[in-house]
């Protein structure tokens, strides 16, 4: 077999090593001893970073000295645009491999592997944060456990609390909002059954529940009742309304067969040892405090994206999250250019809203995107200010409204899990509520339900309410009652259509303009 035959079989196969990055895109080099291509994949419908990968013949390990390397990769990356450029190189002969982080701040230097597709993406969090790799190994135990929870209770162990698949996501998003609470409280927290103080986190523990059974379920619910209004999850709105985090049916815990509040807790609190990214254990048993807030609010956005049941007549769907990343995408490319606004972002007086928010996804893409403006875009400032102002950000940039009362309430969950439980989520029309200022908010980001509620026999006073608000929206100055006729006709001498409209008796005209 000739050299360079040999060598395009090395590249095959270390290009088969990368099949999880889908896309390859042959490099070309008028070096004989040299194979190399660039791979990448999709998260979430988003290309991921580049990876170079770099076959050499025997003899030329030279290039493995990161300035020799540099060189390489310019040659080779000369045809490719600046914003494809890989941020890893994977480099090997017939006896050697390495692992390179290239151009960075730190410039190129060798690491200890390749991150897999699902955290590239996430490369310069692996940087900054010591235990990175736990955490996503977490993320993906977490959504596959709680799949399979979904499907066990709403297929296996049936439970009374619980009617339908969405209600199944309910009672979670309350068992996550306790748990969560439990780990960034006092481990001295008490609250009230029956006349006695009970530690919180003794009753609220998955060995207790598979000890006391149906007494340790109600127990949890009392919990529930007392910490659901607790001041951390209370919001003010611009009025000076003020929102705890549950409200409707959603203030009580309806979840009763114990067996699934054990599953459910061991899920959350049977972490395992958290290591750090060399796989060194540096804590004996984690919790969700030790999981980063946007992995825990990418969890909870994907569990029920997963499990969502559209229907009834609230036209509850959830945006598709590339379609959500897109959109903020494009909104923040302007807003990193656009300096009066980058202003109010730094003053922290940037608010953003979704009218019709649903569970709050788009909130959530948004705060992750200007976590990143605030990481890259502000150079002038030290590590410490960006924490303070993100912090700011999590505390008052963050605005939602939606008609269903069961989504505001997992709105509230999903951003309470990221840091920001104090987002001003609340349950209203957004089209008719006095409680969205107008003219105060710098991007609004949303998709709007198209359908039309569908009402029952018995539906009769939701019905009468809804085409009342319709009418309000639609008519502005005519009562919900009244009757229209339009009569069009056209003006040949202006060449111009008009629609005559009879309104109480009452004659009012408009123009239509129509080519002819």
């Amino acid at each position: 077999m000739s050299k360079d035959i040999e060598l395009s079989e090395s590249y095959k196969v270390l290009r088969k090593k990368y099949s999880e990055f889908t896309e390859h895109q042959e490099l070309k080099s008028d070096k004989p001893h040299v194979r190399a291509g660039l791979v990448w994949g999709h998260i979430q419908g988003n290309p991921t970073p580049r990876v170079l990968l770099i076959t050499l013949a025997a003899g030329h390990w030279e290039y493995s000295k990161p300035d020799e390397l540099d060189g390489l990769a310019y040659e080779l990356l000369a045809s490719i645009n600046g914003d494809e450029w890989p941020i890893f190189a994977h480099l090997q002969d017939d006896k050697n491999t390495m692992f390179f982080s290239l151009f960075g701040g730190a410039g190129t230097h060798s690491v200890d592997s390749i991150p897999s597709v699902d955290l590239i993406r996430d490369h310069e969090q692996l940087a900054k944060d010591p235990t990175f790799r736990w955490a996503m190994k977490t993320y993906t135990r977490l959504m596959k456990q709680l799949d399979v929870f979904h499907e066990r209770v709403y297929q296996i162990d049936k439970d009374r609390g619980i009617g339908n698949k969405n209600d199944i996501i309910a009672e979670v998003s309350k068992i996550l909002f306790l748990e969560t609470f439990r780990v960034r409280h006092s481990a001295n927290l008490t609250f009230t059954w029956n006349g006695q103080k009970l530690l919180f986190r003794e009753v609220f523990n998955y060995s207790y529940v598979a000890k006391h059974g149906d007494k340790a379920a109600e127990q949890i619910r009392a919990a529930f009742s007392e910490f659901k209004d607790h001041p951390d999850y209370v919001i003010t709105l611009d009025d000076g309304t003020q929102e705890p985090i549950f409200t409707g049916k959603n203030k009580e815990l309806h979840l009763a067969n114990p067996k699934n509040y054990e599953s459910l807790l061991r899920i959350f609190q049977d972490l395992g040892p958290v290591t750090d990214n060399r796989g060194q254990q540096v804590k004996a048993e984690g919790s969700l405090r030790d999981v980063p807030a946007d992995l825990l609010g990418r969890v909870f956005d994907v569990f029920l994206r997963a499990n969502f049941e559209s229907k009834g007549g609230l036209g509850q769907y959830l945006t598709p999250n590339p379609v959500k990343q897109a959109m903020l995408e494009i909104a923040m490319h302007d807003i990193a250019n656009d300096a009066e606004t980058m202003s109010r972002l730094v003053a922290t007086e940037f608010r953003y809203l979704d009218p019709t928010c649903g569970s709050y996804g788009f909130g959530s893409v948004a705060l992750s995107h200007l976590k990143r403006l605030v990481q890259t875009q502000l150079g002038g400032q030290s590590d410490t200010q960006k924490e303070a102002l993100i912090e700011e950000i999590l505390n008052h940039s963050f605005v939602g409204a939606d008609s269903a009362e069961n989504m505001v309430t997992l709105a509230r969950v999903n951003m309470a899990l990221q840091g920001a439980p104090k987002a001003k989520i609340f349950w209203a029309n957004s089209l008719t509520t006095r409680l969205l200022t107008p003219n105060s908010f710098d991007l609004i980001c949303t998709n709007p339900p198209f359908g039309t509620p569908k009402f029952g026999p018995k539906d009769g006073e939701s019905k009468d309410n809804y085409e009342r608000e319709m009418e309000q929206v639609l008519g502005g100055f005519r009562p919900a009652d009244a009757k229209l006729e339009y009569v069009p006709y056209f003006d040949s001498i202006k060449k111009t259509w008009v629609v005559l409209i009879h309104f109480q008796g009452w004659a009012i005209s408009g123009r239509i303009h129509v080519e002819i």
